[in-house]
């Protein structure tokens, strides 16, 4: 999902599956959020 989303160039005005490691990165995110949610995702940034 994460690869599809970043993929679309319309929407971000380029293919950010281009920057490296973002994909990689945006996917471990999600995955956290979904397992502990959001308040406990960001509180290392806190």
């Amino acid at each position: 999902m994460v690869k599809s989303v970043l993929g679309v160039k319309e929407h971000w005005e380029q293919d950010l599956t281009q920057v490296s490691g973002l994909v990689e990165q945006v996917s471990t995110d999600l995955d956290t959020i979904l397992a502990k949610g959001m308040r406990e995702a960001v509180k290392p940034l806190c």
